[in-house]
């Protein structure tokens, strides 16, 4: 997609940047305004079902997977996320304060339990997981501190229930 035939999505509250280099997928997300914490920045109802998980798409459920229709899609992963992707409410709010410019980044395993495409984390935080591979491969411990939706919370107990 070149940044002439752009049409950002929402751009009061979020731009996409695009790398420079035309070999590269680097984009990510950005603030157009400050946000302030729990405050809404987007819908996640902008959307379409998808039949089978891929590397785009935001699992909402137990089983369930939904396709973004808006600039949301660029959002990267992060182990210190700005955002939270709330599937309950199908809202993305700000995690914490949030500056203009600022990248919008949420944590994957908060709302994936495997994720299609394993990755390596590149955020230098120290709580961060290394490869993302979805809360499945964390330990609880792991996601202590996070904000993750109740379909993982609840696939979490299931699994430290068989072992």
């Amino acid at each position: 997609m070149s940044n002439n035939t752009y049409a950002p999505s929402n751009p009061e509250a979020f731009t996409v940047q695009f790398g420079n280099d035309p070999e590269s997928f680097m984009s990510k997300l950005v603030a157009s305004r400050p946000f302030i914490e729990g405050e809404r920045i987007g819908s996640l109802g902008v959307s379409h079902p998808s039949s089978a998980p891929v590397y785009s798409t935001v699992q909402v459920g137990r089983e369930a997977h939904i396709e973004l229709d808006s600039d949301l899609r660029y959002t990267n992963h992060s182990c210190q996320p700005s955002t939270l992707f709330d599937t309950v409410t199908m809202e993305v709010r700000a995690a914490r304060d949030i500056e203009a410019g600022e990248e919008l980044t949420y944590f994957y395993p908060s709302t994936e339990w495997k994720v299609t495409q394993v990755f390596p984390c590149w955020c230098g935080s120290e709580q961060c997981i290394g490869d993302v591979q979805g809360a499945s491969y964390l330990s609880p411990k792991a996601l202590e501190g996070h904000y993750v939706n109740p379909h993982i919370t609840a696939l979490v107990q299931e699994g430290s229930k068989k072992e």
